[in-house]
């Protein structure tokens, strides 16, 4: 069996063969529990899968209006995705372009009048351009450009019926190849009235302490412990049929 190497950069190569136990009487390969823990599959994530491709980051409906914004992570990364003065939805690393502030710290807001950084008041459009600054005429020269200082655009932000998407990588490819069949489910939640789908208000949210790939193997991959561990979840989805 041929196991493939990968650079990821930061760490150097991953030997792939390290995390795999391969039987050769019976050709079956397992996945070692290593591979779920280990630093550098998940920089290795970070980078060619939260980072480097395509993913979710909220409804249109959650910012309807003009400066209506809503903040998320991409990976690692801390961004704002906010509705322009033209409708249009943009897309910026929260982080000031000066000394990386944060510049939006609540969930959802609007911010109409632009960003205001709360460390040294540089304030910046609803698409990102660096508009004014303190002593801006007596620290610089006249021939300055502001523009080097705007804020850093996430490379790709495109919707598909209301759900808006973005990627950090700036070579992605096309959302639509991305989403492939995925859009016709997308297209059928909207079909299921004639205001579209729409996300209400409230939310419960808890934090994980644990490595993605252990949520999606318990959720996803084992069905069995449903009875004994959410007996409640159960005899309620009962009720409701």
């Amino acid at each position: 069996m041929k196991v493939e190497t990968l650079t990821t950069g930061d760490s150097g190569p991953i030997d792939f063969s390290s995390f795999v136990e391969y039987n050769q009487e019976t050709q079956e390969a397992r996945i070692k529990r290593v591979a779920l823990t280990s630093p550098e599959i998940f920089d290795m994530e970070m980078r060619y899968i939260f980072e480097g491709n395509w993913i979710y980051l909220c409804h249109e409906n959650q910012i309807p209006e003009v400066g209506d914004f809503f903040t998320t992570t991409m990976g690692r990364q801390p961004v704002i995705i906010i509705r322009n003065q033209e409708g249009k939805v943009n897309g910026f690393l929260n982080a000031c372009s000066h000394k990386g502030t944060t510049l939006c710290r609540t969930q959802q807001g609007n911010k109409a009048a632009g960003f205001a950084c709360s460390y040294h008041d540089w304030c910046f459009d609803l698409d990102g351009n660096l508009e004014y600054m303190p002593r801006m005429e007596e620290g610089f020269p006249a021939d300055r450009n502001l523009a080097a200082h705007n804020l850093t655009k996430i490379a790709k932000v495109e919707t598909h019926g209301g759900f808006v998407f973005g990627s950090l990588n700036a070579d992605v490819g096309s959302l639509g190849e991305h989403l492939g069949d995925i859009t016709e489910i997308i297209d059928m939640l909207n079909d299921q009235s004639e205001e579209g789908f729409e996300v209400v208000r409230g939310t419960n949210t808890c934090v994980y302490h644990g490595n993605w790939k252990l949520l999606i193997e318990n959720g996803g991959g084992d069905g069995l412990h449903l009875p004994s561990v959410h007996k409640t979840l159960i005899k309620v989805v009962q009720m409701r049929d």
